[in-house]
């Protein structure tokens, strides 16, 4: 048996021949937005796609009786991150969704998956603001409400408070070597283009980062505001420190930790409380 399919590649017969009590629908969302000057528009959504099928092979593994089907990414969100006050333009060209334009097409997707019987639907990516989080599970929210029996969440922003389920290796365990202390503190940073964001694209693509990066310092979210136009469209830390094997580790370890929250959604607990965390 196939345990990982992508919805795209299924024809009628084999989409209808899937278990729908043991298929988790997986919907990778990601964001065409700038990342800085050394980052590719669509780092949100090469990193979605690559979290959903890491994400998919960790369900499978461990209950073999699962499949996990992956729908066509999304490739657009909504509002964009941007730490300066006011209405500056931002850098670059970033392709925007209106919030309630996500939440429908959203809604519109999570609703043929309700329709096809499908119990379980779960969306990944990394949400490039609150607003964009809030958008997609008020969405699922009002399927859900049409379609009781559907199991739907919203996992990229609990990622965003590291939350403490399912066994995730810790780095220098994933990354089979000390990660000092100066690496440490710029992937715990916020940051928008910055350390973790930079090692990941070396590690998912090398040659779509620009060898700028290996200048850039890091840039706190207090200076960056300040810049106004000038601003370069990152924060955080400094790209500098990035390493592919970095990472590695770090979409590594977001993979274990989204799939210990379906786990966690699968068996009846619910997220209620990590969803009143990332609501506050």
């Amino acid at each position: 048996m196939t345990r990982i399919l992508e919805w795209a590649r299924l024809n009628n017969a084999q989409l209808a021949a899937l278990d729908r009590a043991t298929t988790i629908v997986l919907f990778p969302v990601g964001h065409t937005q700038q990342h800085g000057p050394h980052l590719p528009h669509g780092t949100l959504n090469i990193a979605a796609w690559e979290l959903a099928h890491q994400v998919a092979d960790l369900l499978t593994l461990t209950d073999r009786q699962r499949q996990a089907l992956i729908l066509p990414l999304l490739p657009y969100g909504t509002a964009p991150i941007d730490p300066r006050p006011g209405s500056l333009p931002l850098p670059g060209g970033s392709l925007l969704l209106r919030p309630e334009t996500l939440g429908a097409v959203v809604e519109e997707i999570a609703a043929g998956v309700a329709a096809q019987e499908f119990r379980f639907l779960f969306v990944l990516g990394y949400p490039a603001s609150p607003a964009h989080g809030r958008a997609i599970r008020a969405a699922l929210t009002r399927v859900h409400q049409e379609h009781p029996a559907l199991v739907a969440d919203e996992i990229g922003s609990y990622l965003a408070i590291r939350p403490p389920v399912g066994p995730a290796p810790d780095m220098e365990t994933l990354i089979n070597r000390r990660i000092s202390p100066q690496e440490r503190a710029a992937l715990e940073t916020p940051e928008h283009g910055g350390t973790a964001t930079t090692a990941l694209m070396l590690a998912l693509d090398a040659n779509l980062v620009s060898t700028d990066y290996m200048a850039m310092e890091s840039l706190s979210q207090e200076q960056a505001a300040g810049m106004g136009k000038t601003w370069p469209g990152y924060f955080g830390g400094a790209p500098a420190l990035a390493e592919a094997d970095l990472g590695r580790a770090y979409l590594s370890q977001q993979a274990y930790r989204a799939a210990g929250l379906i786990r966690k959604a699968l068996t009846g607990d619910g997220l209620a409380e990590l969803r009143r965390q990332i609501e506050l």
